[in-house]
């Protein structure tokens, strides 16, 4: 570290993580691609297909159904059932 004249004080920090859930990168369950943060991912919830993003929740892609690109989930099971 270069010294600029002004103290310095470094204090050890450790960061608190999700026990291993953040650090795995989603992949498709049908394709196996990467799912990217801005892409529509759809999930299974109590057997029904839920549709959201890695950034609108970033642990959805680790819950139990797993995770699809959307095109991926409807090409495998039809087209999702949409609320507009």
């Amino acid at each position: 570290m270069e010294d600029c004249g002004k103290a310095t004080y470094v204090w050890p920090v450790e960061v608190p993580r999700f026990g291993g859930l953040m650090d795995e990168i989603p992949r498709c369950r049908r394709c196996g691609e990467i799912i990217g943060v801005y892409e529509p991912l759809v999930t299974l919830v109590e057997g029904r297909p839920w549709e959201t993003s890695r950034l609108a929740d970033p642990l959805a892609a680790a819950l139990d159904g797993g995770a699809y690109h959307r095109a991926c989930y409807e090409q495998a099971h039809g087209e999702l059932e949409r609320l507009d």
